[in-house]
């Protein structure tokens, strides 16, 4: 199963995420699961990156990833674009459980 954690500051705004774990869908190179949340997860990093002035603190490794923004978890409002990027990104995770279940993918939201 694929571990989704999305993390929210005070103020109930997006700043960074973790993922972590295989689906298990279907074999290795056919999992539809796993290369949606792998292309979702990478495609907002490079977006945010490309697009924002934010810089993530970012760690990627075989089936591990986390991104984090340090100064949207103290200032929501100070990349509004790269905020958006993540609300879009934790969309994206939630169709996914909406379409396959909670079997493959868990979400979840940590106030930190």
């Amino acid at each position: 199963m694929i571990t989704a954690k999305l993390f929210q500051n005070e103020a109930a705004r997006y700043w960074g995420f973790q993922i972590s774990g295989h689906a298990d869908y279907a074999e290795v190179g056919e999992d539809i699961i796993c290369a949606a949340v792998s292309a979702l997860a990478l495609n907002t990093i490079n977006s945010i990156e490309a697009l924002t002035p934010a810089r993530p603190d970012n760690r990627i490794e075989e089936g591990f990833l986390r991104c984090q923004i340090w100064q949207l978890k103290e200032d929501p409002a100070s990349c509004p674009q790269a905020s958006l990027l993540l609300d879009a990104l934790a969309l994206g995770l939630q169709s996914i459980v909406e379409s396959y279940g909670t079997e493959y993918l868990c979400v979840s939201t940590i106030q930190i």
